[in-house]
């Protein structure tokens, strides 16, 4: 964790070290890794070891030594290291004011090695020296104990609460040290750390002293556990649980959840209105690692799912999360610190099962006598092909349909949470193949059944988790007399499970099954309009011919849950009347109003689509535009099209935790589109009290791209002089819970360069403030609320 952590704090796209970086306090990270790197390298040879100071520096000095101590430099806001802390006159020309500046285009260890050149060292004989004993564990210390006192993601006041010091100083704060009579203890360095409760002090011999609490971090060093596991080991001698305290530090909720159904050992709960945390501490077992996902999204209802997992074990989860419809984060710890791990784009998931080899076992290879009984209970087997992948664990048989079953069998698996993400692997894995599974199976869809004998029955979390598949086209065969079908709308999951669903489905799979059932009972077939204009209300037709006419209409303008059809039954059939009253609730009165604008693209946005455009003009002439975001049943805001690119040569810039990766020219969006978006925006810095600028890691435009292209798109109006005063708004029905977090997080992280912000309208409200006249088809068809509940 301590290089990945680093890496995340202090490098930039392509793991260089960029001056103007637009990490959070870049600076301060750097300076604290490089006192840990020279630390490393040079306290047993040389003595070596950082002096926090006040005012942002960290000295660098020698110690523990019977040579005279050394003062040999610092590190600030630059580099001041060598001779009498002056540079010498050979690197004149790259110092500016007597000072390394922190570098431009470097990688890290080629940055360490240049300020290593730079240290004036003693030559002398240390053979006698403290720091030069075999028991010395300064270093190991300075690294337990800036986990302690970075965790918490502030590295400027970490500074004043770290410190390196005599014991006869450590005593006075930590009377516990006081009985040590260790020759090393009582004469070298110790790190003094400050923890929420109380000062602990590290002893160069490897003990942690808090209280009247002693544990010997050596020896668990030399059983095998790393500094983050010391770190947990020292604030286990206080009050809060190492796994909530691991939450804390990503800014989660700390409230225990007790989740009502038997867990994997090694995984805990917490939860908040908001999220549903799933912690995998260190001893958990990798099958729980892996089946924390399971949970998370079994319980989660309508929060987000975070799960915090041991760094190095999460690989199963990186490549199985991308392709589930539910936001899920991952965050990686060793237990101490935490760091988000930005989930890779669906086709590096793609290109991961690619590399697998796979082959078509000849046709008198039997069928082992699981499959054979399933497949003739049935009625399948003779018309089945197989095709055998191997992955590094061994070999693994998929089913596919061939000849009279016109479907790929992806995966038969017993309905459990294990098993159920295996053929989650299986399916992934047969849509990375798909152009060479079509040489066996033309025009086959995936296809999922379950191994299911007499009396077996889903596990709770089991119908949460099949609805989340978001591979398409899939098909679900379940037990039970409803079964389960991949429709047009959101997948909705009716077998019997073992005990009570452990929560209820996500409010936006509840809403597109209503829709489902309602538009059924009126003509539409299999989720699907035969007729587009049986999905609108006569007076929204006009307006569907007009979008029509200029190529506005979406492809996916059929189907029952479709936001387009939705956003023109509110809006058209209210006239400009409807439209005047919805810029006056958004703080934009206006005496007359253009009819609703749907599907309305701005020249130079060529990617950007207004969903209803409103236009008008106010008092002395000024013309204002609303620009709104419509969504029936997503959970999530578009993302950036230019991450999952495959002709996007840079990920790595998208991995990033900063604005565009913190390197334009790395972007792929700002070279693809060919918009300025950053002259457009003014951005506010990291939001989240952890430090970071999103939960999910990277770009916080990764997964959210679409409020920062509406935002641009609207300055990019009023600063054209298009129009005086401009509002961006997102309408969706207030129950929705998840996008309009993912809508308040945007509105923490966005302004534009203009002073633009982002609003929100309940679609209810704007029923009821432009008078609607079918209003009560509206919340019929759609399952709406009224506006005296929002």
């Amino acid at each position: 964790m301590s290089e990945l952590f680093w890496r995340r704090r202090t490098e930039d796209a392509g793991g260089l070290l960029r001056r103007d970086s637009a990490l959070p306090e870049a600076a301060a990270w750097r300076r604290w890794r490089l006192s840990q790197e020279l630390t490393d390298r040079h306290y047993h040879r040389w003595g070596l070891m950082p002096a926090p100071r006040t005012a942002g520096e960290i000295a660098v000095v020698t110690g523990d030594c019977e040579h005279p101590a050394r003062d040999l430099g610092r590190l600030a806001d630059k580099v001041y290291l060598g001779a009498d802390n002056a540079m010498a006159a050979l690197y004149a020309d790259i110092y500016a004011g007597g000072g390394q500046r922190y570098p431009d285009g470097y990688g890290w260890t080629e940055w360490a090695d240049r300020v290593e050149s730079w240290l004036d060292l003693d030559e002398g004989v240390h053979d006698d020296c403290l720091h030069r004993r075999p028991g010395a564990m300064f270093p190991l210390m300075w690294q337990v104990g800036l986990r302690l006192r970075t965790a918490d993601n502030e590295p400027g006041a970490a500074i004043r609460t770290i410190r390196v010091l005599s014991w006869d100083d450590v005593v006075r704060s930590v009377p516990a040290a006081y009985g040590v009579e260790n020759d090393l203890e009582l004469k070298a360095r110790w790190v003094m750390v400050r923890t929420r409760t109380a000062w602990c002090a590290l002893s160069p011999a490897g003990l942690a002293y808090r209280g009247d609490t002693v544990a010997d971090l050596a020896a668990a060093h030399r059983a095998g556990a790393g500094p983050g596991e010391l770190a947990a080991m020292v604030e286990g001698l206080g009050e809060v649980e190492p796994d909530a305290r691991l939450a804390q530090r990503a800014g989660l909720p700390t409230t225990r959840l007790r989740p009502g159904i038997e867990a994997p050992g090694g995984l805990t709960f917490f939860a908040g209105d908001d999220d549903l945390v799933v912690v995998a501490g260190l001893d958990a077992p990798q099958p729980a690692v892996d089946a924390a996902l399971a949970y998370g999204i079994g319980l989660a209802a309508d929060r987000d799912v975070t799960l915090i997992l041991p760094e190095g074990r999460e690989g199963p989860t990186m490549r199985r999360a991308p392709c589930l419809s539910v936001r899920v984060r991952v965050w990686l710890h060793d237990g101490c610190r935490v760091t988000p791990a930005p989930l890779p784009a669906r086709i590096e998931v793609y290109t991961h099962y690619r590399a697998q080899s796979w082959s078509v076992p000849p046709p008198e290879t039997p069928w082992d006598s699981e499959q054979e009984t399933l497949l003739a209970a049935d009625g399948w087997g003779a018309d089945l092909v197989r095709v055998r992948r191997r992955t590094r664990s061994g070999p693994a048989t998929a089913v596919f349909g061939a000849r009279a079953m016109p479907d790929h069998i992806v995966a038969l698996t017993r309905p459990s949470p294990t098993a159920l993400l295996e053929a989650l692997d299986q399916m992934v894995w047969a849509e990375s193949v798909a152009a060479e599974l079509d040489a066996i199976v033309p025009d086959a869809a995936l296809f999922l059944a379950h191994r299911v004998v007499a009396g077996d029955e889903l596990h709770p979390t089991a119908p949460a988790l099949l609805e989340a598949f978001d591979l398409a086209p899939v098909r679900l065969r379940m037990p039970g007399p409803e079964g389960m079908e991949r429709r047009a709308a959101q997948p909705v999951c009716d077998a019997p499970t073992a005990g009570p669903r452990p929560a209820p489905a996500r409010s936006g799979h509840r809403r597109a099954r209503r829709i489902a059932e309602v538009a059924a009972e009126a003509g539409a077939e299999n989720d699907v309009w035969p007729d587009p204009m049986r999905a609108l209300l006569p007076p929204a037709w006009n307006a569907y011919a007009a979008t029509e006419e200029h190529d506005g209409i979406s492809d996916g303008f059929p189907i029952v849950t479709s936001a387009q059809a939705f956003a023109m039954n509110v809006f058209a059939p209210v006239g400009a009347e409807g439209a005047a009253r919805v810029c006056d609730l958004l703080g934009l009165p206006v005496e007359e109003a253009a009819l609703p604008d749907f599907g309305h693209r701005v020249a130079g946005f060529p990617t950007t689509e207004i969903d209803v455009l409103l236009t008008g003009t106010a008092a002395a002439g000024r013309r204002v535009a609303v620009l709104l975001l419509v969504r029936l049943t997503e959970e999530e805001l578009g993302r950036c099209a230019g991450h999952p690119d495959p002709a996007n040569p840079r990920r790595d810039a998208c991995r990033v935790d900063a604005p565009f990766g913190g390197d334009h020219d790395a972007c792929h969006l700002l070279r693809r589109d060919n918009i300025d978006y950053p002259r457009l925006l003014d951005l506010a810095g990291p939001p989240l009290a952890s430090g970071w600028w999103t939960s999910d890691g990277g770009c916080p435009f990764r997964r959210a791209a679409e409020p920062m292209r509406a935002l641009a798109l609207g300055e990019a109006l009023r600063a054209r002089h298009a129009y005086d005063d401009v509002a961006v708004a997102l309408c969706t029905p207030a129950g929705d819970d998840s996008i309009r977090r993912r809508w308040r997080e945007s509105q923490a992280t966005l302004r534009s360069a203009g002073g633009l912000t982002l609003s929100y309208l309940p679609l209810e409200v704007v029923l009821g403030a432009t008078r609607h006249p079918a209003a009560d088809w509206i919340r019929e068809r759609y399952g709406l609320g009224s506006a005296e509940r929002v």
